[in-house]
């Protein structure tokens, strides 16, 4: 009796099922991976900006004077006169389109109206290509900052409290596969929201209530 024995291996065909299998695993990883990253950097910024805004609130409350937290980058310090208070005398506002967003706490020199303001702490936050950042609503706007006096409440640059509360929305643009949106929001008093939603294109509709951080 003669064996005949088969031998091992895929076929030509059962190859290139195999590879259209890979390649299809492949392209839905890559995917999920990429709406994984777009929605971390939605959650990393909104974090950054809402705990550096309450931040320099508490420090407000703590040294007796105001404080506040600018969204610009400086690219012009100064820190001859006092080592200990470095001041910035050119920022570059945050602008859409930006692939970092430096945040700078600042303190003033008195607790209203302050003329000087000393900077404290800067961070600076990686911004996703596909994320847009709306910070036009507030008022104090060169550079774009949001101040606080000793007592919490938000105020302009004479140090009047500001009436209505300043919202920053951040939003997907035309480029992002994902939908995720977020608003951060700094009432009159000082209390600053956070709030996670779902893009509609107009409206960022909240996936759960707003939380203080």
């Amino acid at each position: 009796m003669t064996l005949i024995h088969k031998k091992g291996g895929f076929t030509i065909v059962e190859g290139l099922i195999v590879m259209g299998v890979m390649g299809v695993l492949i392209a839905v990883a890559g995917t999920m991976v990429s709406k994984y990253m777009v929605s971390r950097s939605f959650d990393n910024a909104m974090k950054g900006m809402s705990s550096t805004l309450q931040m320099a609130k508490m420090k407000a409350a703590r040294h007796g004077v105001e404080h506040r937290v600018v969204f610009a980058r400086c690219t012009n310090i100064d820190d001859t006169t006092n080592p200990d208070c470095p001041v910035c005398n050119t920022y570059v506002d945050f602008a859409p389109g930006d692939d970092t967003m430096t945040m700078s706490i600042e303190r003033g020199n008195s607790n209203r109206a302050s003329d000087k303001w000393c900077i404290e702490s800067t961070i600076t936050k990686k911004m996703h290509s596909h994320m847009d950042v709306d910070m036009t609503a507030i008022t104090e706007n060169d550079p774009y900052r949001c101040g606080f006096n000793p007592n919490g409440f938000v105020v302009d640059e004479a140090g009047a409290p500001i009436p209505g509360p300043i919202p920053m929305l951040i939003t997907p643009n035309s480029n992002a596969k994902v939908k995720r949106c977020g608003k951060i929001e700094v009432k009159p008093i000082g209390g600053v929201s956070v709030l996670q939603g779902n893009w509609d294109g107009t409206t960022c509709n909240p996936i759960r209530e707003p939380v203080s951080p």
